[in-house]
């Protein structure tokens, strides 16, 4: 009985686990689709800042 027991907290516990290791997945993918979203804002508006100073250089 106490072995049944311990089998089935174990089940629940692995499913339990299971579940979260999925939703962390699927939160690790959306964070890295955001990182890289962000870094090529990040990219433009570098790129942009320095057109900005080269013009405001040459006047």
């Amino acid at each position: 009985m106490q072995f049944s027991g311990s089998l089935k907290q174990l089940d629940v516990a692995q499913t339990r686990l299971s579940s979260a290791l999925h939703s962390n997945a699927d939160l690790l993918g959306s964070v890295q689709d955001k990182f890289l979203k962000n870094l090529e804002i990040i990219h433009n508006n570098i790129t942009n800042l320095d057109a900005r100073v080269q013009a405001l250089q040459k006047k």
